[in-house]
């Protein structure tokens, strides 16, 4: 259901933008877009809450710190359950949910099959140009086309905005950060491999959500500044 209401939200925002003059390459574009940033602004309180939870736990990491010396040889099942229920009890207190972070990877994901799904139901992206760029072809063909500059920059834009999308992880230097620095980089290669086989339509969806989780990084870390 959610699909099928994606792709009419998507086939009739790009008829109102062809109504107001665009072209319907770009009208298709940009219904992508807003469609992109209407359900990024609806899971907005959700997300920054994520994002709120992850500063919260870079505040907490020298309490957190502090209990991994203090257990650090101590191996014992008794030690390790007295452990769990400090650490447990650090994160009550500071009203931390330690399975946050995972929340937007989560919602990402269903996310991107959505759209994937949805954008394969709508032939009429298909037959457009995006900025001369066919919206139904995979960059891997696009590739091999006169404008194969074209599909590279836009490439390098899916990687780049994917990157910058983490960095607020990357830069961390809190525990969990660092464990998870080594799945952030998988899934970028991930990503550049995907992105080689994936419809150039998708690719205007995941540069406007990545561009979206930069943004929202960005105002949740300027709030963090003026406490």
């Amino acid at each position: 259901t959610f699909v099928k209401l994606l792709a009419w939200a998507i086939i009739n925002i790009g008829l109102l933008l062809e109504k107001i003059g665009l072209g319907k390459g770009l009208a298709n574009g940009f219904a992508i877009v807003i469609s992109c940033l209407v359900i990024r602004l609806i899971l907005y309180p959700l997300t920054r809450k994520t994002a709120m939870q992850s500063e919260k736990l870079k505040e907490v990491q020298p309490q957190l710190e502090k209990l991994e010396k203090k257990y650090k040889d101590k191996t014992s099942e008794e030690d390790q359950k007295r452990k769990a229920e400090e650490m447990m009890a650090i994160y009550s207190k500071n009203k931390i949910n330690p399975l946050s972070s995972c929340l937007l990877s989560f919602i990402q994901i269903p996310l991107l099959f959505a759209f994937l799904e949805a954008i394969n139901r709508t032939p009429v992206i298909f037959e457009n140009k995006f900025l001369k760029l066919d919206m139904g072809t995979t960059i891997s063909h696009g590739i091999m086309s006169n404008l194969w500059y074209a599909y590279i920059i836009f490439l390098l834009l899916i990687l780049a905005t994917s990157y910058f999308s983490f960095r607020k992880t990357l830069k961390d230097q809190t525990a969990m950060a660092k464990q998870m620095k080594g799945t952030i980089y998988f899934m970028l290669a991930m990503i550049l491999v995907a992105a080689f086989s994936l419809p150039v339509a998708l690719g205007i969806y995941w540069i406007t959500s990545s561009l979206f989780t930069i943004l929202q990084n960005m105002l949740v870390e300027r709030k963090k500044a003026k406490k």
